[in-house]
């Protein structure tokens, strides 16, 4: 169920960032040219491949995705400071890198220690 509502929500998020066409109204592909804004499709479709993941290697014995489903939480060091970077980018606050970064390398130490 995880993954259908992830899914569902990248591509409803996809088609809503494709089709905005700026504040005026009249520039194509506004989000095309500021990537930044297509972060929060990226992340969704991230944790939509992850979640697919873990659900087939729920229902086979071959391990094919064994990234993401013999370390545990490695998709939380991909998508927690990529919404933090979002988050903070959209707030136009400072420090958005550095924060991310700090997230970044708390996750993977933690995801380390298991």
């Amino acid at each position: 169920i995880s993954y259908l509502c992830l899914m569902t929500a990248f591509l409803l998020l996809l088609r809503q960032s494709l089709g905005y066409k700026g504040p005026g109204g009249k520039e194509a592909w506004f989000n095309g040219y500021r990537e930044q804004n297509m972060l929060g499709v990226f992340i969704t479709l991230w944790c939509g491949v992850a979640y697919f993941a873990k659900v087939i290697d729920t229902l086979s014995e071959d391990d094919g995705f064994a990234a993401f489903t013999t370390i545990r939480y490695l998709d939380y060091c991909f998508t927690c400071p990529l919404t933090v970077l979002d988050l903070l980018w959209n707030l136009d606050a400072p420090y958005k890198f550095t924060a991310a970064t700090l997230i970044l390398t708390c996750l993977v130490h933690a995801v380390a220690s298991f």
